[in-house]
Formats: structure tokens, sequence, C-alpha cells
């Protein structure tokens, strides 16, 4: 009898450990639960407890190691992926609960950012003169020109707080679910341009692990 193994790799994982199993790896399948926790259990490559980049598996090394594994089954077994072509592996070394180096990293880029859109807000109102707006629409309907800043001032720093808020989805009142914001789209966007770059750099290296 000949058992189907659906094999669905992921396409970027981070793992804690130094070996690395399929269940690591993706998601596998079969009518047979024995071939299928045999699969699920099969290592598939030792990470250096020193190596920092990337690891990138092809599907096609991973379905060898699993016809190896299987060569000694009395039932035929076929592998058919339904997943990724390559999956990048990352190993996150375990960490305490925030280190005092990672605080003071955390704080530099929260404060980066903090004056960094700061900085763009105040150049972008110098550059339009939004003052000198506010201040002609205050002269047209008051008919004296003001002397400082005033309730459209006040109301457009308020308004810009709210609008940002908004843009950014943190209002979800009355929401069934939660739809992602745009700041997570675009860190989701980067993180396959990235993946996207270490498959093709671990190709054009010769690195990635895949069959002769």
């Amino acid at each position: 009898m000949e058992y189907i193994i659906y094999l669905k790799l992921n396409r970027n994982i981070r793992t804690k450990t130094t070996g690395v199993r399929i269940k690591d790896m993706g998601t596998v399948y079969c009518a047979q639960p024995g071939i299928k926790n045999k699969v699920e259990n099969l290592k598939i490559l030792d990470i250096p407890e020193d190596q920092k980049d990337k690891t990138v598996v092809s599907v096609l090394y991973v379905i060898e190691k699993i016809n190896k594994a299987l060569a000694g089954e009395k039932n035929m077994c076929r592998v058919e992926s339904v997943g990724e072509q390559d999956c990048v592996i990352s190993r996150m070394p375990e960490k305490g609960h925030g280190t005092l180096r990672e605080r003071i990293e955390m704080a530099l880029v929260s404060l980066t950012v903090f004056f960094g859109a700061s900085f763009a807000i105040m150049t972008y109102n110098e550059d339009v003169d939004v003052r000198g707006v506010f201040g002609k629409m205050y002269e047209i309907f008051s008919g004296t020109a003001p002397e400082a800043g005033g309730i459209l001032e006040l109301t457009y720093s308020i308004g810009i707080g709210i609008g940002l808020l908004i843009f950014f989805n943190h209002f979800e009142f009355g929401k069934k679910q939660r739809d992602p914001t745009p700041m997570e789209v675009q860190m989701c966007q980067y993180e396959e341009d990235v993946i996207h770059t270490v498959v093709e750099s671990s190709e054009r290296r010769g690195e990635e692990k895949d069959v002769d």
C-alpha cells in the first residue's frame, strides 16, 4: 500500500534549539500515524552554537532526507510538497527577560523614532508655512492679524495626534476582528523582502542546503 506524505514548509522559522527537525520547519500530514510521527521527528540539520547567519534549506533537501529515512519501510511512501520551496531558519539563543543592553537599545530606538517623527512634522509645517496660512485665515475671518498662536494652532496640533492614532488603527471599538495596522503591514512586507534577499544570496554563494 502506498501512503502519501504531505509536507508544508514554512517560509521563515525561528528556533531556540541547535537540532532542527521537520516539525520545527512546518507541518506534516499522513494517513499512517506512525509514518507521520517518524517524519515529524526526523532531524534535518544541526546549527552550530556560534552561528549567527540564517540557514536556507530547500524542500528537495528535506524530501531527500525523508526518502532515505523511510527506505526500510514496508509500505511505499510518496512525499508531496504543498508549502514553500525554501525555508529560512534563524536560531534565537535563549535569553532572559530583557538585559540592560536590550533595554538601552529599545530606549534609544524609541527616542530616535519619536524625535525623528517630530522633526519631520515640524519640517513639513515650516516648508508649507502652516503658521502663515493660519494667520491669513484668522485675519480673513476676524479682521485682525493674530499676535500669537491661537485656536487654529491648538486644534491642528491635537488633530495631528488623533489622526495618527486613528491611522495606525489603535481604536477598535465595535470591531469583531482586529485588522493589521499599516505599520504591521509594512513590517511584514519588509520581512518578506529580507527573506527573499537571504534566499537569493544563499543560492548565489552556494550555501543553501539542497540536493546534489
